[in-house]
């Protein structure tokens, strides 16, 4: 544990139990200090670990060098309702790759507010620059890129961040797969509830 490394990671949950580095990268070994979660199904608190599977996800590169995360994904198992949920992480979406954050920095380094917004960097630029290049297969670090790029793009355009969820990845995430339709439609809601407020206020 490094309270200077943890500092600089800054997630929730989270402490650094180390890490190591090469020539062209760091990956950063963690560790999570909640022993248990609610049970997404019965909200019922378990602490049972089923299995922990661990995932190498790509995160904000530090000091100019490619920073990974080996996240330890855990399964619990519900004594009362019989499931065996995965834990959510509010920062990392479920079977994704990349932090939330570097997703977010990956859609602003192609795209730059306007109206319309313009692309600042090329798709294949952005991967190039940020070494997402897979050898012999350049297509595929590019599709990374532009799935990356257009997921962020349709949350954004959803407008929930308008309405009061500052960080709409973030509750997306917390909310799980489960809940994104149910998010969207109470997004949805609070948006026309904000033009009926402000047509009134207008009369």
């Amino acid at each position: 544990m490094d309270f200077h490394l943890d500092s600089l990671l800054n997630l929730p949950n989270i402490v650094a139990d180390n890490y190591s580095s090469t020539l062209d990268a760091i990956v950063v070994k963690l560790q999570l200090v909640n022993a248990g979660i609610n049970c997404p199904n019965c909200n019922e608190y378990i602490s049972h670990v089923h299995q922990t599977r661990p995932v190498l996800v790509r995160d904000l590169a530090v000091f100019g060098q490619v920073v990974y995360l080996k996240v330890p994904r855990r399964q619990f198992y519900c004594f009362s309702c019989k499931t065996s949920p995965t834990e959510i992480l509010s920062w990392l979406n479920k079977k994704q790759r990349q932090t939330n954050r570097y997703q977010e920095y990956i859609y602003e380094k192609v795209s730059v507010a306007g109206d319309p917004p313009r692309k600042e960097l090329t798709v294949k630029q952005v991967s190039e620059n940020e070494k997402m290049c897979v050898a012999g297969e350049p297509r595929r670090s590019e599709d990374a890129v532009q799935d990356i790029f257009h997921k962020v793009a349709q949350f954004k355009k959803s407008g929930c961040a308008l309405v009061g969820f500052p960080d709409g990845l973030a509750h997306q995430a917390r909310l799980g797969a489960a809940y994104a339709i149910k998010f969207r439609r109470i997004c949805q809601k609070e948006r026309k509830r904000a033009i009926c407020h402000n047509f009134d206020r207008s009369r």
